[in-house]
């Protein structure tokens, strides 16, 4: 391979560690927006039907609310533990962060010695297959779509200034 194909190939490497960073960044910014409303929400309910059940203790009849909240609570609790959504969240908080450590191998390739450079490439090339068999969660195509826009929205203005 030659040197320009090898600095081609680095730089490739570079863009899609980034990209794939990115789409896992936008898959955890909709995953916290759910935890809201599968972690927060039933915490605010079982506080309602906890005030509901104290306040039929005090002679007001707040049964039904009580027995709503304790419900609606307990259902978005079974979903959320169902789902397994801690530990996809943690896999992908883990996997968002090796990709951004492996673009900053690469970058590192850029500036590296000919020699240095191929023989530290297919130890990271490596690595990053060794990442790739451990996935154990995915982001929906839909992250990856707005992540590759994004890389064309950024060379559009770069071409355009």
């Amino acid at each position: 391979m030659s040197e320009v194909d090898v600095l081609a190939f680095v730089k490739a490497r570079i863009d899609e560690c980034e990209r794939e960073g990115r789409a896992y960044g936008f898959w955890l910014a909709r995953l916290k927006r759910t935890n809201l409303i599968t972690v927060l929400l039933p915490v605010t309910l079982s506080m309602i039907a906890g005030a509901a059940i104290l306040g039929d203790l005090l002679g007001t009849s707040t049964t039904t609310v009580a027995g709503i909240a304790a419900l609606l609570g307990g259902l978005l609790t079974a979903v959320h533990k169902g789902l397994k959504c801690e530990a996809h969240q943690a896999e992908c908080l883990r996997l968002q962060s090796a990709y951004c450590g492996f673009k900053t191998r690469y970058e590192a390739l850029l500036v590296a010695s000919r020699d240095a450079r191929i023989d530290r490439l297919a130890e990271v090339d490596q690595q990053l297959a060794q990442l790739r068999e451990s996935v154990q969660a995915t982001v929906p195509d839909w992250c990856r779509a707005r992540s590759r826009n994004r890389d064309i929205e950024q060379r559009d203005m770069h071409l355009v200034a």
